[in-house]
């Protein structure tokens, strides 16, 4: 699959450099980055991150204000039907995503209550937290949690 954060710093990157690069060189490496973008949504990326990434993209396409509208809403109607959205969870995690739920609101309510600093409750937090996800799902940040 293709990476996403990948995917975003490049189009971070292309936006801050587009305006040394050629119209021509603009244009073709904003359609690039479209269909790329459109190869993830087809994996199960985010569609509206997605096309809000497009919308980004599309000036550089299409300057001038009535075809970028008409393009943007083509590229929306192809990053829907590309879509494929994310699996549900199977019934174990399910489970464990309960599980996680009850036990989460534990380890919060035991912080807060026991640590005065917001700082320290925070830090504290995240780090009890990510050993429950280790401990229930067997890895600190399972994909099915990060759709």
């Amino acid at each position: 699959m293709i990476d996403i954060k990948v995917l975003v710093a490049n189009i971070t990157r292309f936006s801050q450099s587009a305006s040394t690069l050629s119209e021509a060189e603009r244009k073709q490496r904003a359609e690039n980055l479209i269909e790329q973008i459109k190869s993830a949504v087809a994996k199960g990326a985010n569609l509206n991150q997605a096309y809000a990434h497009v919308q980004e993209l599309t000036p550089y396409i299409e300057p001038q204000p009535n075809p970028l509208e008409a393009l943007n809403y083509k590229l929306w109607i192809e990053l829907k039907d590309r879509h494929t959205p994310p699996l549900l969870p199977s019934s174990l995690q399910r489970e464990q995503i309960g599980l996680y739920a009850k036990a989460s609101e534990q380890v919060i309510d035991e912080v807060l209550d026991s640590v005065e600093d917001e700082e320290q409750q925070h830090s504290l937090i995240e780090e009890k937290l990510s050993a429950l996800r280790k401990q229930i799902f067997g890895m600190e940040e399972p994909q099915f949690l990060l759709q």
